[in-house]
């Protein structure tokens, strides 16, 4: 492979990526959320039977500490999840959907799914 291919395959790469968050934003307006804010759901969806922290989240979603800090707080005030300190260290916190996303959750997995 040629680095001009490499560099055309790249810029494909990030136009894809640009155009599904753009749809990922424009689907979840209709349910007041953002398209993070829909990953987490579905993160948190598919691992309803496990203890999620919020490092496991930012890891899933390639995020800082801190905007996965200001996103799980505005969803908190939105009851769409509830963070505890977690047990077995108290620095940490798990994340859970709440009965609110809990009703979310089919919708988003079956757009992220599509």
């Amino acid at each position: 492979m040629t680095k001009a291919t490499i560099m055309d395959l790249g810029m494909l790469v990030k136009q894809t990526e640009i155009r599904l968050s753009k749809e990922m934003n424009r689907f979840a307006s209709q349910y007041d959320l953002t398209g993070t804010q829909m990953s987490i759901i579905d993160f948190l969806g598919r691992h309803s039977d496990q203890q999620v922290s919020q490092k496991a989240i930012e890891n899933e979603l390639g995020i800082q500490r801190s905007t996965a800090t200001i996103i799980l707080q505005r969803m908190e005030k939105r009851a769409l999840v509830k963070r505890t300190p977690d047990p077995q260290d108290r620095r940490h916190r798990t994340v859970k959907l709440t009965t609110t996303a809990k009703q979310l959750f089919p919708i988003v997995k079956r757009h992220i799914d599509q």
